[in-house]
């Protein structure tokens, strides 16, 4: 092992050219001569056949997977009579296990496999074999041969995977090898053999690559050394081909690689980066313990989960099983994605249109034409012809206030779309161009007059109530900051023309709402959790394989949050639902209150009507109109789940949307939808996401797309030392002493005024006036609102972010901001934001930014 460590050391440091470098990999496959034996181009044309074939089966939807399994060898000589290899060890049973059950679901699989090592159905011979029993199973008979000697159940056995591998033969096609050349060869023919199934591939590494190779051209120099006895190698390291795979080879393809182990924190954290790095969907290892020994650790974009099983079943079933569920919900979210540039133009452009704007061209090209219902908008004019999306608007809804809008669009018929879909569009606070006249004209000069009066009345502020405005997000008190703003609004509206007055106002109200009026509230009308949970949950199989389902036994395998699972979960345990956070909801209050208004009018109502029809319904909004969105899901989910409909053709797209509500809001929503139905989409730089903070209750209810940028990597932002982060921390550190220092009593006061009972604006745990109870933190698991950390359950255990028991959650420190309570992660990932990021909202949080960025970002294709 020594000598192993040294030879990683030697070819995998010190090096200036990464192994994943396109220099490097070029360099490899340049200097590489195929060897005859192997008949790539045979190989390739029949790969190429195969995958051409099953796509023409297109009816059926049909997946194709590439599976690899196996070890792969280092010959020391042209001949291969001196090699070095290496045990497989976990992976060569994962390999065949996935191939199998996906052959089970329909998929047709390209298995790429070590000579000799398991295959598909074959393997569950090979316990037979190794103890010698196999041949003692055959007998000769006049009628041939006879297969005896096995009990029932291996009678059953063996006559199910007879008949599963005859119904799948067809659909399986192998390809060996022996080599790591040849494996590295055959991997780049195979996956850019799978680039024309697109998002119907699935691609599982799971063979075991050596870190180094040996050339085996030999030069004059080395055949005389070899003449006089003597012999050298030379080490060579072997090019990481993930990224090639990723970028040019098949990016659209659902991608998965295998760890031996995933264990320690370290190891963890590697794989992390790998996923951010190079775009991986799902890395997976042996996740073993004291405690468990049965147990796959999968590392998402999202999420790390441990997928177990029983111990009668094998666990490399249940893995596959996962790994089937994890790709049709990769396929679903595409699909649902897919629309994202039409949403975005309905929601950031058309939904801040009122009845007295024209629309400069429609989709019979009409121009000039009034917005209003029966308008016709083509999404996307590159297209043209029955191939581009026509919607026509039926309904428009609006609060009382009339500065929040639901437009509801139907598919035009005949508009090309393979199925009729209905789109509730939500308006933003305002539109990028409005919001930024408004603060491009304070420094403009143009209402001078304005702001002159502005300047004066600021001027004569006390620095304690500045400090009131400035600290209004760490105190929970937004009356000054309201105030204040109440008066730019009053001043501000009255210097532009009655034209453009009302958007103004409407712009300013909205964002106001949304930054300042953020308490959290329980939304009226939805159902009790008990009563909700009465009703199953209606949704219609679609393996995005086959139209039907297959006659497949279903694993009973579970998947658990690693270290912070709930015992609440549903009965499959198959979804970390916690349903004892879904039990209370609480919502932003002024955008509920924006959403009652609505509802009132009608809009859920209008509906429910496409829902009980079967339509497809698709909610979107940018900005404000995503928060809006959310919440709309929250109450159509309920609305569908009582009245017995299927939710499955419901899906929400949001663009550069902040938090709507609590971690109960985040519950419900997967109590009431598939994760992949409530989406958005976020330019990396854009911090308004990250808004309301989760410092005051706020928690992320969808999952996040993050997009990319030319030179930012792959999926969400990859972290970076020169991140605003810490000093963001820092700021928000100073102001947070300055409040309290304000709030805290002062020494001459009387002894029963500093010990008061708790009121209004006192912490009624610890009966602190610096923070209210709802912003109360338990130092031990950094939970608000509910206990002191002297009553923490999780006082003196590991931390629930790392595993480590040296110190408590509250004491894990975030390496990127030096904070508590965090991991770096989601430091990267934005989850909060203090005073300084927010700066770049007007630069980021712009339409322009989603629109030119989101198709490369939908096909997941790496920088």
């Amino acid at each position: 092992m020594a000598l192993w460590g040294t030879l990683r050391q030697r070819i995998g440091g010190g090096s200036a050219t990464p192994a994943d470098a396109d220099a490097f990999v070029d360099d490899f496959f340049a200097k590489t001569t195929p060897d005859p034996r192997w008949e790539l181009e045979r190989v390739e044309k029949r790969v190429g056949d195969f995958v051409r074939s099953q796509l023409d089966a297109g009816s059926r939807r049909r997946g194709i997977a590439l599976v690899t399994a196996g070890a792969t060898i280092v010959p020391l000589d042209a001949h291969n009579d001196k090699f070095v290899d290496l045990s497989a060890k976990a992976q060569e049973q994962q390999g065949p296990a996935c191939a199998e059950y996906l052959l089970q679901l329909g998929y047709a699989v390209i298995f790429v496999h070590r000579e000799g090592s398991m295959q598909p159905f074959t393997r569950h011979f090979q316990e037979y074999i190794q103890s010698g029993a196999f041949m003692d199973m055959f007998h000769m008979r006049e009628d041939g041969l006879v297969l005896e000697g096995l009990d029932l159940a291996q009678q059953l056995k063996v006559q199910n995977v007879t008949l599963l591998y005859n119904d799948a033969k067809d659909r399986l096609l192998n390809v060996s090898f022996a080599t790591v050349q040849q494996y590295l060869l055959l991997l780049r023919l195979t996956t850019k053999a799978m680039d024309a199934a697109d998002n119907r591939g699935i691609v599982i590494l799971a063979a075991t690559v050596m870190d180094f190779y040996v050339p085996t051209h030999e030069s004059a120099a080395e055949r005389a050394k070899k003449s006089k006895g003597e012999f050298s190698v030379n080490f060579v390291r072997v090019p990481n081909l993930i990224k090639r795979v990723r970028k040019d080879w098949c990016p659209k393809a659902f991608l998965v690689t295998l760890k031996h182990e995933l264990q320690d924190g370290q190891k963890i954290e590697a794989a992390h980066l790998a996923v951010e790095k190079y775009g991986i969907d799902v890395i997976a290892g042996s996740y073993r313990h004291a405690d468990a020994h049965n147990e796959i650790l999968l590392i998402t974009e999202q999420e790390d989960t441990i997928v177990s099983c029983p111990e009668d079943e094998d666990i490399n079933d249940a893995f596959a099983s996962a790994v089937a569920g994890l790709h049709r919900h990769f396929r679903k979210k595409r699909e649902i994605l897919r629309k994202g540039k039409q949403l975005l133009l309905l929601s950031a452009k058309f939904s801040m249109l009122k009845e007295t704007d024209l629309v400069n061209e429609d989709a019979n090209g009409n121009k000039n034409v009034k917005f209003g219902p029966g308008v016709k908008i083509c999404t996307d004019r590159r297209h043209g012809g029955s191939s581009a999306s026509v919607y026509e608007l039926k309904r428009i809804f609006q609060n009382k206030r009339r500065c929040a809008r639901a437009h509801v669009w139907e598919s035009a018929p005949g508009a090309g779309a393979a199925a009729t879909g209905v789109v509730v569009a939500f308006s933003p606070a305002g539109n990028p161009e409005t919001i930024r006249d408004v603060w491009g004209d304070f420094w403009s000069g143009w209402a001078e007059k304005e702001m002159s009066e502005f300047k004066q009345q600021m001027g004569s502020m006390s620095l304690t109530s500045a400090l009131n405005v400035v600290t209004s997000s760490i105190s929970g008190d937004y009356s000054p900051a309201s105030a204040v703003l109440q008066y730019m609004w009053g001043k501000i509206g009255s210097a532009w023309s009655d034209g453009e007055q009302t958007r103004i106002r409407q712009s300013i109200q909205n964002m106001m709402a949304v930054g300042l009026d953020r308490g959290l509230i329980e939304p009226v009308g939805i159902t009790p959790l008990d009563k909700l949970m009465g009703r199953p949950r209606i949704q219609r199989f679609d393996s995005l394989v086959l139209l039907e389902q297959p006659p497949v036994a279903v694993h009973s395998h579970s998947r658990r949050r690693r270290r912070d699972s709930d015992e609440d979960s549903d009965s499959s345990g198959s979804d970390p639902t916690r349903l004892s956070k879904a039990r209370i909801v609480r919502v932003h209050r002024a955008v509920h209150d924006y959403m009652q208004d609505m509802i009132q009018d009608g809009l859920l109502d209008t509906v429910m009507q496409y829902v009980e029809q079967g339509v497809a319904v698709h909610v979107t909004g940018y900005s404000m109109g995503g928060m809006l969105g959310q919440l709309f899901m929250l109450y159509l989910g309920d609305r569908a789940r009582m009245a017995g409909l299927d939710a499955s053709q419901i899906s929400m797209v949001g663009f550069g949307s902040p938090r709507i509500g609590d971690i109960g809001v985040a519950a419900r929503l997967r109590v009431l939808f598939e994760p992949e139905q409530v989406l958005i989409v976020m330019h990396p730089s854009d911090t308004v996401h990250a808004f309301p903070p989760t410092a005051e209750g706020y928690a992320d209810s969808a999952v996040k797309i993050f997009l990319k940028e030319d030179g930012m990597g792959v999926g969400r932002r990859t972290a970076s030392p020169f991140s605003l982060l810490p000093m963001t921390r820092a700021i928000d550190n100073i102001l947070e002493r300055s409040f309290k220092s304000a709030a805290a009593p002062k020494p001459q006061a009387d002894a029963d005024e500093q010990q008061s009972p708790p009121g209004d604006s006192a912490c009624a745990l610890c009966l602190s006036k610096a923070h209210t109870t709802e912003l109360h933190r338990c130092r031990y698991c950094t939970e608000r609102g509910t206990h002191r950390g002297a009553d923490c359950r999780n006082r003196g255990k590991p931390c629930l972010l790392c595993g480590r028991a040296n110190h408590c959650t509250g004491e894990h420190r975030c390496k990127v901001c030096q904070q508590y309570g965090h991991r770096g992660r989601e430091c990267h990932a934005q989850r909060d934001v203090g005073l300084t990021e927010l700066v770049t909202y007007f630069r980021y949080h712009h339409f322009l930014y989603y629109n030119s960025n989101l198709k490369k970002s939908v096909e997941f294709t790496a920088i």
